[in-house]
């Protein structure tokens, strides 16, 4: 029986030693898997905080991205629209220029026909003046009689009446040519300052229309034409006029 009870009293030591160590096991298990779930909380909490910071920055990247492309967008469309202004300028002064260069066409063509019947009128003229000259040396010789002198002085006062007809309608043609070289001359002055049109936007070349300047003949012609006339006011039209 004693033997029996110090069997019993060497268990129940036993069985309270091994409660006593699994408890501490599992003690130290337990602050083990703590240990492990606050170095794993740590982590996910750096990585949460790496996390939004990487986010933020990209936020920031993204709302910098997205202004810088707003910006972008409406400078191009500022240069859009610009662009646009002046290719409507553009076609607007290219039809003005043209519109100016068929008019100068029919300006030069007017001109050419007046020169050509002042030239006409001048033959004309000189043709009359030898014809007077003629008249007055036939009625200065005095060798007809004087019905075949009145008949020459009839003859010659037609002549000169003709005359002065035909220099008031050249008197009457260079005028109206001295309005249209100063109408031309005005159109080329302004057509050569469209020319001259700048462009500010980017993008855009500079114009390229050309206007053909065809009036420095005619000009050179004019005043020949100019000086004519001018010296042909300082010639008499003949001895008889005052006897007429």
């Amino acid at each position: 029986t004693s033997l029996n009870k110090k069997d019993s009293g060497v268990e129940s030591v036993i069985d309270s030693t091994r409660y006593t160590l699994t408890q501490q096991e599992y003690q130290r298990q337990i602050t083990d898997k703590d240990d492990h779930i606050r170095q794993l909380t740590k982590e996910l909490n750096d990585l949460k905080k790496t996390h939004e910071t990487e986010l933020n920055q990209y936020r920031l990247k993204s709302e910098k991205t997205h202004t810088d492309l707003v910006d972008d967008l409406n400078v191009k469309q500022n240069d859009l629209r610009q662009a646009r202004l002046q290719v409507e300028l553009l076609k607007s002064t290219k039809t003005q220029l043209e519109q100016a260069q068929d008019q100068n066409q029919r300006l030069q063509a007017e001109i050419k026909l007046l020169q050509n019947e002042i030239m006409n009128k001048k033959a004309l003229i000189d043709h009359y003046e030898k014809q007077i000259s003629l008249l007055e040396k036939q009625i200065s010789s005095r060798d007809g009689g004087k019905g075949e002198m009145t008949i020459r002085t009839s003859e010659m006062s037609e002549l000169l009446e003709e005359m002065r007809r035909l220099r008031h309608d050249l008197e009457r043609s260079i005028h109206k040519q001295n309005e249209l070289q100063a109408k031309l001359d005005e159109n080329i002055r302004l057509t050569k300052a469209a020319r001259e049109f700048s462009f500010s936007g980017r993008g855009v070349s500079y114009p390229d229309l050309r206007i053909i300047d065809g009036t420095s003949s005619i000009g050179a012609e004019h005043i020949s034409l100019v000086s004519m006339m001018d010296e042909k006011r300082s010639r008499p039209l003949g001895s008889s006029t005052t006897e007429l």
